[in-house]
């Protein structure tokens, strides 16, 4: 009952735009600069982490609510800002958009050519034009879709460590509704090996869920190709570099740190023949060494995943951002919720 009211509130305060005012107010004291991270943006027919991924539809409607009340800013805006001291706008807004994957190619760049918003593209040099599968989508894929009747190259057991195989093996037993959390759990799980066996995993349970369970369930997720990204390059969206493997920087030896940061930001200035300035870290994973090989890695600004928003006292190297998904702009009922998709950037 009490959140029935309180979201009959929130409605009321959009019909009699009530978030206009609060927005004004809250940025009188301290100008704030909210920047928004996508991942996917999918029709429903590629297979996909749930929790980075923002439907098609909605995604419209959101990007269409952005240009009504922000105002939308690039990276070089902010850049400027910093140099001149110029104040940013009013409910400035970012968009930016991790891993580059094709879905979003297909689905997102035509609203942001529409409306006339600029985005920041950070990709993964690696991947593009080898149409790669990440290892998220791969595991969430096969363990959302696949039961103990589901063949498994024997060689993956091996990678895993005695409490993944049980949690694995325990998460196929159990129905969909059950598995959500544990699949999410396990993904986490997997974070903290050596990439090199992340990878393996990667590869047997793609082959086994693109040759027993793709035919049902539909393809997983792909990377962006490199024409694609340098058609989104060409109508308006800045290329950043999310390293060339997508490793986790706090995990790896400093010089492959290094490695990653220089060798991924030469080969996209290659592709795209532009100076490659920003940078994202994979899976939001840095710390105070990390910034400063970046830094001298010839970025200007780098982007966390930490939520929350950027004020003037915000570091570039480490800017915040507001994960964007279906949950995030609908209701309960899994419809676009436009009052509560402004109530919740407003709590951020």
């Amino acid at each position: 009952m009490k959140r029935k009211i309180l979201y009959a509130i929130i409605k009321l305060l959009y019909y009699l735009k009530g978030f206009e005012i609060a927005f004004f107010f809250r940025n009188l004291s301290k100008p704030r600069l909210t920047i928004l991270m996508f991942h996917r943006v999918t029709d429903g027919t590629v297979v996909g982490l749930p929790t980075i991924s923002i439907g098609k539809g909605n995604y419209e409607k959101l990007i269409k609510l952005i240009k009504r009340y922000f105002t939308v800013i690039s990276v070089h805006d902010l850049l400027e800002a910093k140099k001149t001291g110029k104040k940013l706008p009013r409910r400035a807004i970012m968009l930016t958009f991790d891993d580059a994957y094709e879905e979003t190619y297909l689905y997102a760049l035509s609203a942001l050519q529409r409306y006339s918003v600029p985005s920041t593209m950070f990709a993964v040099a690696k991947t593009l034009g080898t149409s790669s599968v990440f290892w998220w989508d791969a595991v969430f894929g096969f363990l959302s879709c696949a039961d103990l009747t589901t063949p498994v190259d024997s060689r993956l057991y091996s990678l895993l460590q005695d409490d993944l195989k049980k949690n694995f093996e325990e998460i196929l037993l159990m129905s969909w509704k059950d598995r959500i959390v544990p699949v999410y759990l396990f993904i986490e799980h997997l974070k903290n090996l050596d990439f090199k066996l992340i990878d393996g995993i990667t590869n047997y349970l793609t082959q086994s869920y693109n040759r027993y369970l793709q035919g049902r369930h539909g393809p997983l997720a792909k990377s962006m190709t490199l024409n694609s990204l340098l058609e989104f390059e060409a109508t308006g969206s800045t290329i950043g570099s999310h390293t060339m493997t997508h490793r986790f920087l706090t995990k790896i030896p400093i010089h492959e740190v290094r490695e990653e940061l220089c060798q991924s930001k030469s080969d996209l200035e290659l592709n795209v023949n532009k100076r490659v300035i920003a940078f994202a870290y994979p899976s939001g994973m840095h710390n105070q060494e990390i910034v400063q090989e970046v830094k001298k890695a010839g970025y200007s600004l780098a982007f966390t995943t930490i939520s929350g928003v950027n004020t003037a006292e915000t570091s570039l190297f480490e800017l915040k951002r507001i994960n964007i998904w279906d949950n995030f702009v609908c209701d309960k009922s899994g419809d676009f919720s436009a009052s509560l998709t402004l109530w919740r950037l407003l709590l951020v």
